[in-house]
């Protein structure tokens, strides 16, 4: 079974494949009678079709346990960008990608990275990116998720590894 280990993540080590949703200390502009601070545009909301429409959902998350978690299958959204952004104090989840074979439009498993993301971190998946289904670690877990969607087949693609033995190890 191949061996991939998870490692923090960052804006800049994700920033090949899309953007870590999260505040700072730079980047906004004082908002609510300066008692907040707005950033602005911190995803781009790609719609490749015009007859979807925003869907805007939630996610209740039961946790993967242990030091390892067996990665069998990524999705990806041809037509949107996705994202998901943390709804309590969310320990960590676990954020996988993947690059994609031009040729087939099929994931290149052995390009495959892993983050732990922490609950202060909401996660951009652009379209055609693949990516594992969403997974919680430590705790029950509750996410925001939004993506272009119409109800058709094409809102989401699924790639699976057909063998057991052929699981990716994600060492957390």
């Amino acid at each position: 079974m191949p061996e991939v280990t998870a490692v923090p993540l960052t804006s800049q080590n994700y920033q090949k494949f899309g953007r870590v949703l999260e505040c700072g200390d730079t980047g906004y502009k004082e908002a609510n009678q300066g008692r907040a601070r707005r950033y602005n545009h911190v995803s781009e909301m790609i719609n490749l079709r015009s007859d979807a429409t925003l869907n805007m959902c939630l996610f209740n998350l039961m946790p993967s346990e242990g030091a390892t978690f067996e990665l069998s299958l990524l999705e990806r959204h041809p037509y949107s960008t996705q994202v998901f952004f943390p709804m309590q104090p969310v320990e960590r989840y676990l954020v996988v990608v993947a690059e994609t074979n031009e040729e087939t439009g099929l994931p290149i498993w052995s390009t495959l990275v892993a983050f732990i993301a922490t609950g202060e971190q909401g996660i951009e998946y652009p379209p055609n990116l693949w990516h594992s289904p969403l997974v919680a670690l430590d705790k029950v877990s509750n996410f925001a998720m939004a993506c272009f969607e119409n109800g058709t087949e094409g809102d989401c693609e699924v790639s699976r590894i057909e063998s057991e033995e052929e699981y990716i190890t994600i060492i957390l």
